[in-house]
């Protein structure tokens, strides 16, 4: 069940994204907050509780969305990743942040605060850039499994030279 509605996160946030790429935004890169909005949105629908930037303690472990039901918590940490010509693309500062937050996710684990953990990682990119490669490449060594789910990559209008939107996601834990 968690993965139809994880579907219906991407589908939401792929007409977003395809939308707000219409408008000629000035938004350097495409935002995570998006991500958050399209997948509260699927998680509701779908009837369970969801806590936006959840704190679960005073000082430390926190998430993006929180997301109750089914007996269940579930932990979702989001990051947008970005590859193309003309930008800063950095994989290995991207990759970094990414550790971190699925290291945030582990805590929550270690704590007892979610059930299950997934990391749930955006890339808008420059199709069959060199950049694409190595954005993708910094993915492949983030987990020693592949992403549970990969969605169709969806053509954008250019976006500061970016053009395709692709979502992954991986479970970090729980089942």
């Amino acid at each position: 069940m968690l993965f139809k509605i994880i579907e219906s996160g991407v589908k939401y946030a792929c007409n977003d994204y395809v939308a707000i790429s219409q408008f000629g935004s000035f938004d350097v890169k495409p935002k995570e907050d998006q991500l958050k909005c399209a997948f509260y949105r699927a998680f509701s629908e779908a009837n369970f509780i969801v806590q936006a930037e959840a704190a679960l303690e005073r000082k430390g472990a926190r998430c993006d969305l929180l997301v109750i039901g089914e007996n269940k918590r579930v932990a979702i940490e989001f990051k947008t990743a970005w590859a193309g010509d003309g930008w800063v693309n950095k994989p290995p500062a991207q990759q970094k942040t990414w550790l971190a937050d699925i290291n945030k996710l582990k805590n929550l684990r270690e704590k007892q605060f979610a059930d299950i953990g997934f990391f749930i990682l955006c890339l808008i990119y420059q199709k069959e850039s060199i950049y694409e490669k190595k954005i993708k490449d910094a993915m492949n060594n983030l987990f020693e499994h592949d992403p549970e789910f990969i969605s169709v990559p969806t053509e954008i209008k250019n976006w500061n030279g970016l053009n395709h939107f692709q979502v992954f996601s991986w479970r970090v834990f729980g089942s």
